[in-house]
C-alpha cells in the first residue's frame, strides 16, 4: 500500500459517495486515510509514502528501497483537505516536516525531493507539491508564515526562469 499513489482512488471513492448518495465509499476512504495517518508515520512526522516507501499489507511492515526517503510529487496532487478532515494534526506535522527536511535553503527556496535535509534532487514537481502544502496550511490556519513559504518556493523558479520563454530548468 502507498497512500501517495492511492490518493486518486481515495478521492474517487469520496466523489462516488457524493454522486451516488451511498456513504460506504467515503467511509472506506476515510478509514484508509485514518489508519495510514495514525500508524504509518516516521520519526520526523512524515507520512510513509512516496516512490521509495511502501507498506507491505501482508507482512504488516513499513518497507522501501534506495534508503526509503520521503517524497511528494505534484503529479499526484495531494488532496490536503480530505486528509485534514480525517486527521488535521498529522497533516500539520507532515507539512511542518516538509519545511524542515525538504526545503534545503530557507533563504532561496531550494528543495530536495528526498526528505533527508541534504542537497539533492531539486525537482519542480516536488517543489510544487510542497508549495501547495504550505498554501493549504495557510488557508486552514491563517498563519502568514505558510503563505510566505509557498511564495518562497514559487519565487525560486520565477527567479530562475528564462526571461524569453518563462520556462525554467528542472
Amino acid at each position: 500500500a502507498n497512500l501517495h499513489t492511492d490518493l486518486s482512488t481515495l478521492r474517487t471513492m469520496a466523489g462516488l459517495s457524493q454522486a451516488t448518495g451511498d456513504p460506504k465509499y467515503a467511509r472506506f476512504a476515510d478509514a484508509y486515510i485514518g489508519w495510514y495517518l495514525d500508524h504509518l508515520v516516521d520519526d520526523r512526522g512524515f507520512f510513509w509514502w512516496g516512490w521509495h516507501r511502501h507498506y507491505d499489507v501482508f507482512t504488516d511492515r513499513m518497507t522501501g528501497h534506495l534508503g526509503s526517503p520521503h517524497e511528494i510529487h505534484s503529479i499526484h496532487e495531494v488532496p490536503w483537505a480530505q486528509l485534514w478532515g480525517v486527521n488535521s494534526n498529522a497533516v500539520r506535522r507532515e507539512i511542518e516536516a516538509i519545511w524542515r527536511w525538504h526545503v534545503i535553503d530557507k533563504r532561496t527556496g531550494e528543495v530536495n525531493r528526498h526528505g533527508d535535509g541534504q542537497r539533492g534532487c531539486d525537482f519542480a514537481m516536488a517543489a510544487g507539491g510542497y508549495a501547495q502544502a504550505f498554501a493549504f496550511l495557510y488557508h486552514q490556519t491563517g498563519e502568514r508564515v505558510w503563505l510566505e513559504r509557498a511564495r518562497l518556493l514559487a519565487d525560486y523558479y520565477w527567479d530562475r526562469r528564462n526571461p524569453k520563454t518563462d520556462l525554467f530548468a528542472d
